[in-house]
């Protein structure tokens, strides 16, 4: 009969224990080997957020993770330079021989885990992981589910509630995702965990300010940035222009389009919401922006996001960070990044008037512009930051390490 284990054993596999949280906390646990796995074109978010995460973890962590992405892209050579392993598999395709391709670069490349992002490469991702017995890791990049019109949402919604069980963590954008995610029935809550996307401060940095295109001096300048889609609602942003300029504001306001102004129905609700106004109409401006936001929006006074919906507010992210007072709408994804009458002024979208005010205050007040700005870039470093971003992915894969992972219902390999 054995012995039972004496108080002096007991201590010692409770220090062990306490010792492991210390390691995972400190970052010293062992990061097990990880396949990140990304479809989408460079240019969308989704894939500046992976580029992000390689090159941070290829100066922390090198050689033990690696990347498959679809022939041909031009991030390959660039990640094979800094030592990443790269596989080119066509991932945007429906067979099942994809997630066979990708369960062989598991098992013949040693890796313990893959990370799947946005929806083109989710699917074949967690299929790879079920067949290679892997653990699986899914970044939705927004879900948009709620969105969707009512076939497409059946779909994505059943197609995701089935692969609900097929990967040990869900991760989310923002706290809103997160709840949408929880909400559909993609994840459980203990499985679904928030990792940001992060700027990379240095790199702002060195970016000059660009003069805005025909910007008299002296001239209030406002401004919204991204691409001028319907779901951004530019037309409201121009009527609280008008608004302002009738109440004898003497402003501008510029749109910095990055994504190449061939949006042609949010044109056309622009154009409508300007048809009434002409002097708002001579002074609203739509910029092709690409490739140079980040040096436009440094000449900006004042920037408005009024979208109904952002997957990740960038660009307010990085007004905030150049010191521009903001003004926001609180929806999912800009709820997030401020904290209101402090580093941002919020608003309520279903009350324009709110907008209105908002924008009067700080064009009347431009020392509480410069408060809310530099609270701002504060809090943009403290907590947007690429650094943390790879921070905090590499602490998630930590917890697959020698004890892996026992959330219920996810996949536990047997090896």
């Amino acid at each position: 009969m054995a012995e039972a284990p004496s108080r002096s054993s007991v201590k010692s596999v409770e220090e062990r224990r306490r010792e492991k949280e210390s390691d995972f906390r400190s970052g010293a646990a062992p990061i097990p080997k990880v396949l990140l796995v990304v479809a989408s074109p460079e240019g969308t978010a989704e894939f500046g957020y992976v580029d992000r995460v390689v090159r941070g973890l290829a100066v922390s962590h090198a050689g033990g993770f690696g990347v498959a992405l679809p022939p041909g892209d031009p991030h390959a050579g660039r990640w094979r330079e800094i030592g990443v392993s790269v596989h080119e598999i066509d991932l945007r395709g429906r067979s099942p021989l994809v997630a066979r391709s990708l369960a062989g670069v598991l098992r013949e490349g040693g890796y313990k885990v893959i990370h799947s992002h946005g929806r083109y490469a989710g699917v074949q991702a967690r299929l790879a992981a079920r067949l290679a017995d892997r653990f699986a890791v899914h970044s939705f990049h927004g879900l948009r589910y709620e969105g969707m019109e009512a076939r497409r949402r059946w779909v994505y919604g059943t197609i995701e509630k089935l692969m609900s069980g097929m990967a040990a963590y869900y991760v989310c954008l923002t706290n809103a995702e997160k709840e949408e995610a929880i909400r559909g029935g993609f994840g459980a809550a203990e499985r679904v965990v928030v990792i940001p996307d992060g700027l990379e401060f240095d790199a702002l940095d060195a970016i000059p300010a660009q003069p805005l295109p025909g910007h008299p001096d002296g001239v209030l300048a406002i401004g919204a940035a991204g691409r001028l889609a319907s779901w951004r609602r530019p037309d409201l942003a121009a009527r609280a222009f008008a608004t302002l300029l009738d109440r004898g504001v003497d402003a501008r306001f510029y749109w910095l389009d990055d994504g190449g102004l061939s949006h042609d129905a949010a044109r056309g609700a622009l154009d409508a919401a300007l048809a009434t106004h002409p002097k708002a109409k001579e002074r609203f401006q739509v910029v092709d922006a690409r490739g140079r936001v980040e040096a436009l929006i440094r000449s900006l006074d004042i920037v408005v996001s009024t979208s109904e919906r952002e997957d990740f507010p960038w660009w307010p992210l990085v007004a905030m960070y150049a010191g521009r007072p903001t003004v926001l709408s609180r929806v999912a994804g800009n709820g997030d990044v401020g904290v209101d009458q402090r580093s941002t002024l919020y608003f309520d979208p279903s009350a324009p008037a709110d907008l209105d005010r908002a924008l009067k205050r700080l064009a009347e007040d431009r020392a509480l512009g410069a408060r809310i700005g530099e609270a701002a870039r504060i809090r943009v470093r403290e907590n947007f930051g690429a650094n943390k971003l790879v921070e905090a992915s590499a602490n998630l894969y930590r917890r697959f390490g020698e004890s892996g992972v026992k959330s219920q219902g996810a996949p536990v390999p047997t090896r």
